[in-house]
């Protein structure tokens, strides 16, 4: 092989392994025992229902609708939400983590009212 084709060949070469496709984008983990978004499924209504109930012992307040859920895996599963209720004819957004435990019962371990931002006067 001449010299000048064994340096087209090893510049082509070169140019092919440069040009390489990129690795497969990798799917983006959250680390074990983080808060993943959970779908507002039979479980998710449970545990609101159960806050709701804690929180509203005279069985007047009704979920209008769950905003956002994540779940967490532990000793069980945490539920964090964001839901809004309706009681004596008033709607208020709530923040709540409700533990489901092993045995299938709920504890609700926070609750507290979300507060709108007040628009500033320009």
């Amino acid at each position: 092989m001449k010299p000048c084709s064994l340096l087209l060949v090893t510049v082509g070469l070169l140019f092919l392994m440069g040009c390489k496709s990129p690795a497969p984008e990798q799917p983006n983990y959250k680390p074990v025992g983080s808060y993943n978004a959970a779908p507002t499924d039979d479980d998710v209504k449970a545990a609101a229902d159960a806050a709701v109930r804690s929180a509203f012992p005279d069985g007047k307040g009704e979920i209008v609708r769950i905003e956002k859920a994540e779940r967490q895996i532990v000793a069980g599963l945490n539920y964090r939400m964001t839901i809004v209720v309706r009681h004596n004819g008033e709607e208020r957004t709530y923040a709540t983590v409700v533990w489901r435990k092993l045995d299938g019962s709920h504890d609700v371990a926070s609750w507290s009212e979300v507060r709108p931002l007040k628009k500033s006067d320009d």
